[in-house]
């Protein structure tokens, strides 16, 4: 078995399809970083199941699909193919060539192919099980493993020795066996749940049982009691009810005589209050008179104290405009000395002023002396520094010149010999190339043709197969929902028939006749014949309810045969309808109500039980809409039943009754026609279904069909495309070389025409040294010497004239602030006299207006005391006016206060009458109530015999009652035994059926705990069998790696140095901790880490090559691996690997020279076009061959 090639397009950086073919011997695959040659080892990771993005170098998986360039478009999918040669049988398969392909779409989406076959990787993995090649396993080594070999680190040695000793199936039996061993624990625990709840069942149902049969033995009994109290209740209500008529007949006649009384008290009132009302308009005149006189003294008094304030204020507020004046005069009279005081301050601060500006001045032209004399001295510095810059590059230019033009020469020299010798032999190979390409193009072209036409097959094929693929989902889908129809419509069907067989819900009177006589067995009930639309349904069924259960017979014998039956039975009582005595009922067309349909068009019409409808539904209506509701009333109505169409309510004239629609109401009625509709409907699904089966299996049979003719021509065009990639591969070899040594023989003339044209230029350029003009090197030295002298005197009186003019400037700036503080003194000074100047004047002028003020306020004064005067006359008359009007309204008052005394009296005589009257309703209602109460409790006690016992009042009433039973002695029992019912508690009727089905079911799961406990031992037993076997063959394979490692290891460095690989538990080899001992060069280090990178990596490759001794593995990748190893180190490298490339196929990424030569074929890793990967192959055997 070998690997024969790889192809890649769309992964990583291989934006066009790439194949590399793989021949025995060692390959290598070289090219510059960054060009893509690891993308080649990810690819084949990748392509054997690798999910771990770390070991992919990707964040995460959509990453690794060609991302673009700037000039080409991001690839929709990564695809990456691997090809083997089974040859001698090491994959479990019949093909002798394996290709394997996994593609990852940009969606997300992707498959697994083997053989051009959709699989899955357990599928893939499960063919390379064992055979040591897989995603993790040693035939792919990077350089950074070879520390995570040596160190052991994730188990990676005990990895590596499972795969070489094969137990990778026992772990992969023994991780299925603990599964099933963990789902049979959960079975086991399944069980055991299910056992303790049953358990519990089975007390709790006979417990319920037992108190079924109590219950039904207390409700007999409280029947006959309840039965036998009911007559004594009757007999009372009855007496009850005759002496409260009379009682409130009695009490009418006297209320008819206190409301002639009333009538004639109230109309005396009535002509006393008129009487009154005018001698009540006079007094409320007078009052009026005399309440305006009250206001206009009032508003007087009002004025006078107002005029009083007033004065009081005004003199108040001239006072105060005094003493205000006053104090203002003192604040001016204070500014004006303050003011005074500030002019003496400002004449003596400018003063000092002036004399601080003339020294100011006087410094400032010291500090620009200063200043003038070190800018100087600075472009003396300056320019002198310029020149001893200029001196000194002249000298380094000439020196570096003499340098490098004798360097120059002799490199031209040694290039040109090379150049020459390389263009020779280029000339040579590029005959032996033209020769072989012309036999090759031929070749290809008729395998192109051939292919060309397979691939247009497999097309035609793939499109059938695709075509019928949508076929098969669209018929298991359309099979799958027939099914589920089917079952839906057979369940209901089922469940339907089983109530009609089983009557549920029916009472036993008419299970019993059904059951038992043969002439009522097909009898009908009114619940079977009533149908109609679902819409009007439950409001049809809540209308006819208490009649569905009636039985439909053709003459009044079949009824008295069927009571006489139930009556020697004593199985209780049953209802009918005579269709013989329902033929005489007269049915008139129903009138038309506003928003309402007639029940009777709602319901199927019957021929022979339409008489019957008609009787049941006459005067019956449907409301078209709930919301209609509120438009009825009694006159709509007249006489009519209206049924709400949901259900909830029936109206008629004088009452309305509804409530809550149970989820069962609407399904009692038309159960036979629906089982005849359901019946209809499973048939014509099951036809759909046998249909649909036909017509799967047929398209099942045309794409398994297309299938094998697919996978037969997939592997003729895998065949083809092996042949011409071949070919194809070889004359892009042939042609990449010849066009490699055509551009470097190119190349090389060009490379040597130009270092001739280069030496002649040096020579004509020998005289020509740069810098110097017509001084010598010697001369221009001791010229800058002397520069560098004047300039550190230069430097030096620089210096000083900036430490003079830096003090010249720190006193002036000091003396400066001094100034600047002294102007801004003076300024303070002016701004201070100004603000005082306005204060003063401000002040003045409110002098002014305040005495303006006073005198304004004098004014007002005398003007309110001349109006006070005058008001005082006017108050005095007024008071005259009224003491005359008090003495008017006196009399007014006791006018009409006699006038009320006498209607007090007579309303007094009308409140007791009317009180009486009132007793006289209140005793009339009360005995009313007391009737309806007896009433009520009449109904309820026939409502109460009919819903529990199915009992009418009137049989109660009529039957013969034992002597010996006493009426309290009844209600003591009945209430006893309706207290024990009430707090029973709820029963199961279904008690003893489902005790026997659950002890049954109790059975079964015991023994299904057994099977599982049986099972749990067997597969403890295999696992117990697993790791012995498996421990017996990693501790053989152990041995053996051993004494290979140590062998190798010792070729690879001498014969006297020693290595070891140690178990840390012999005795439990599978879970052990391995430690390897490398001790090359007579070193004895304490750790592993102690060795150098290349001893380390020569270690990792001892124990690879001690691995592929016991196993080795049909092909081997090492990415960089020689990387840390020296010239003689590579040697034992490429020796071991020439040596094992024998039985296996190398593959050897790498940037090592003597590694490169030592390989049989190169594939040359470049990017022609940024960002894109390219292969460019070289066969070393023919080239040098061909050499």
């Amino acid at each position: 078995m070998r690997l024969s090639s790889l192809e890649i397009k769309g992964f990583k950086s291989f934006g066009d399809r790439v194949i590399i073919h793989f021949d025995k011997g060692v390959t290598s695959v070289v090219g510059p970083n960054g060009s893509g040659k690891s993308n080649v080892v990810d690819a084949m990771r990748w392509v054997l199941g690798e999910q771990k993005m770390r070991m992919l170098r990707s964040e995460k998986m959509e990453n690794i699909i060609f991302n673009g360039t700037k000039t080409r478009k991001p690839a929709n999918l990564a695809e990456v193919s691997l090809t083997f040669i089974n040859d001698k049988g090491i994959l479990p398969t019949e093909f002798s060539t394996v290709c394997i392909t996994r593609r990852l779409y940009r969606s997300g989406d992707s498959e697994y192919l083997l053989n051009g076959v959709t699989c899955r990787l357990k599928d893939i993995t499960d063919l390379f099980l064992d055979t040591g090649i897989g995603s993790d396993t040693y035939s792919i080594i990077e350089l950074k493993m070879v520390d995570d070999i040596i160190n052991d680190r994730h188990n990676t040695i005990k990895m590596l020795l499972e795969e070489a000793a094969g137990i990778s199936k026992y772990k992969v039996r023994k991780k299925q066996t603990l599964q099933k061993l963990e789902e049979t624990d959960a079975d086991l625990n399944r069980v055991n749940d299910l056992l303790f709840e049953i358990e519990k069942s089975l007390k709790q149902l006979e417990y319920q049982a037992k108190k079924t049969e109590k219950y039904y033995r207390l409700k007999d009994e409280y029947k006959i009691v309840s039965t036998a109290l009911a007559w004594f209740l009757m007999r009372d209500f009855t007496a009850s009810i005759k002496n409260l008529s009379e009682r409130e007949q009695t009490q009418l006649n006297e209320k008819n005589q206190l409301q002639a009384q009333l009538e004639e008290l109230e109309q005396k009132l009535a002509d006393l209050k008129v009487i009154s009302d005018e001698k009540q308009q006079h007094l409320s005149s007078s009052q009026k008179a005399l309440n305006e006189k009250l206001f206009i003294i009032n508003r007087f008094e009002n004025e006078h104290k107002s005029r009083i304030e007033k004065l009081n204020y005004l003199n108040e507020k001239k006072s105060q405009i005094q003493k205000q004046s006053e104090n203002e005069g003192n604040q001016v009279i204070q500014l004006q000395q303050q003011i005074e005081q500030l002019n003496n301050d400002k004449a003596e601060e400018e003063l000092k002023l002036k004399t601080l500006d003339e020294e100011v001045q006087k410094l400032k032209a010291e500090v620009d002396a200063a200043r003038v004399q070190y800018d100087q001295s600075v472009d003396e510095l300056r320019q002198l520094n310029l020149h001893v810059l200029q001196v000194r590059q002249s000298v380094n230019d000439h020196e570096t010149f003499i340098a490098v033009r004798q360097a120059r020469v002799t490199s031209i020299n040694e290039q040109a010999v090379r150049l020459k010798e390389q263009i020779e032999k280029d000339r040579a190979t590029l005959q032996h190339i033209d020769s072989e390409l012309k036999d090759l193009l031929q070749k290809r072209e008729s395998s192109e043709k051939e292919a060309h036409d397979k691939k247009q097959w497999r097309l035609q094929l793939e499109e059938d197969i695709r075509k019928y693929e949508q076929q098969v989902h669209e018929l298991r889908d359309k099979l799958s929902d027939e099914r589920r129809n089917y079952e839906v419509k057979n369940n209901e069907y089922q469940l339907t028939k089983n109530l009609v067989e089983k009557m549920e819900g029916f009472p036993e009177s008419i299970k019993y006749l059904k059951k038992n006589n043969q002439s009522f067995k097909d009898t009908p009930l009114l619940s079977d014949i009533i149908n109609c639309d679902e819409k009007y349904k439950v409001s049809i069924e809540n209308y006819l309810e208490p009649f569905l259960n009636h039985f439909i017979v053709e003459r009044t014998d079949d009824a008295w045969k069927g009571l006489d039956l139930l009556h020697s039975e004593g199985k209780g009582r049953a209802h009918f309808f005579i269709l013989d005595s329902l033929q005489k009922f007269n049915h008139s067309s129903p009138h038309e109500i506003e928003g309402c349909i007639p029940a009777i068009n709602v319901v199927e019409p019957h021929h022979t039980y339409q008489p019957l409808l008609n009787y049941l539904l006459a005067d019956v209506y449907v409301l078209r809409d709930d919301s209609l509701f509120q438009q009825l009333n009694s006159e709509k109505i007249n006489g009519a039943v209206i049924l709400s169409v949901s259900g909830k309510f029936n109206r008629n004239s004088y009452s309305i009754s509804g409530g809550s629609v149970g989820s069962y109401d609407g399904k009692r009625t038309g159960r036979l026609k629906h089982l005849e509709k359901l019946a209809s409907e499973i048939q014509m699904h099951q036809s759909e279904v046998e249909k649909t089966k036909t017509e799967l299996q047929e398209t099942e049979n045309h794409l398994g069909l297309a299938k094998n003719n697919l996978s037969e021509t997939q592997k003729a065009i895998y065949q083809l495309d092996n042949e011409l990639s071949k070919a194809v591969l070889t004359v892009n070899t042939q042609t990449s070389k010849k066009d490699f040594i055509t551009s470097n023989c190119e190349s090389n003339e060009r490379n040597l025409q130009k270092l001739q044209d280069e030496l002649v230029q040096i020579n004509e350029q020998k005289n020509n040294a740069p810098g110097l003009g017509n001084l010598s090197l010697e001369e221009m030295k001791i010229n800058l010497q002397k520069l560098t002298e004047q300039q550190r005197e230069k430097q030096d009186v620089s210096n000083k004239a900036q430490k003079i003019s830096q003090d010249a400037s720190n006193i002036y700036n000091q003396k400066n602030i001094s100034f600047l503080q002294q102007q801004n003194r003076i300024q303070n000074i002016i701004r201070e006299t100004g603000y005082k100047t306005t204060q003063q004047a401000n002040l003045n002028t409110s002098i002014e207006n305040l005495q303006k003020e006073s005198e304004a306020i004098s004014e007002q004064i005398e003007e309110t005391a001349q109006i006070g005067n005058t008001s005082e006359t006017g108050l005095k008359q007024h008071v005259e006016e009224k003491v005359a009007l008090e003495h008017q309204l006196t009399e007014s008052e006791k006018n009409y206060f006699d006038s009320k005394g006498q209607i007090d009296q007579l309303e007094k005589q009308i409140t007791e009458t009317r009180r009486k009257k009132e007793v006289a309703d209140e005793l009339m209602h009360t005995l009313h109530n007391e009737a309806s109460d007896v009433n009520l409790k009449v109904a309820s006690l026939k409502e109460r015999l009919s819903v529990e016992f199915s009992i009418e009042v009137d049989d109660v009433v009529n039957q013969e009652q034992n002597p010996e039973w006493n009426e309290e002695d009844l209600k003591t029992r009945n209430e006893k035994l309706g207290n024990q019912l009430k707090n029973f508690g709820p029963i199961n009727p279904m008690a003893l059926d489902s005790f026997k089905e659950i002890k049954e079911r109790y059975d079964f799961i015991i023994k299904e705990q057994d099977d599982l406990k049986k099972a749990k031992e067997a597969l403890l037993q295999t696992i117990a069998e697993i790791d012995t076997t498996a421990q017996e063959k990693f501790s053989e394979v152990f041995n053996q790696v051993r004494n290979n490692f140590i062998t190798v290891f010792r070729s690879l460095f001498t014969q006297d140095d020693n290595c070891d690989m140690i178990l840390a538990d012999s005795n439990n080899a599978l879970e052990s901790d391995i430690e390897i001992i490398a001790q090359p060069k007579g070193k004895k280090p304490l750790s592993i880490q102690q060795l150098s990178g290349g001893e380390r990596t020569l270690t990792a490759t001892a124990l690879l090559f001690g691995l592929y001794l016991v196993k080795p593995a049909p092909f081997c990748i090492f990415d960089e691996v020689d990387a840390p190893l020296d010239d003689n180190n590579i040697d034992k490298f490429n020796n071991i690997i020439k040596k094992f490339s024998n039985e296996s196929q190398f593959i050897v990424i790498t940037h090592n020279k003597k590694t490169m030569a030592a390989t049989d074929i190169i594939y040359g890793i470049t990017m022609n076009e940024p960002g894109v990967t390219a292969v460019v192959p070289v066969d070393l055997r023919e080239y040098a061959d061909a050499v």
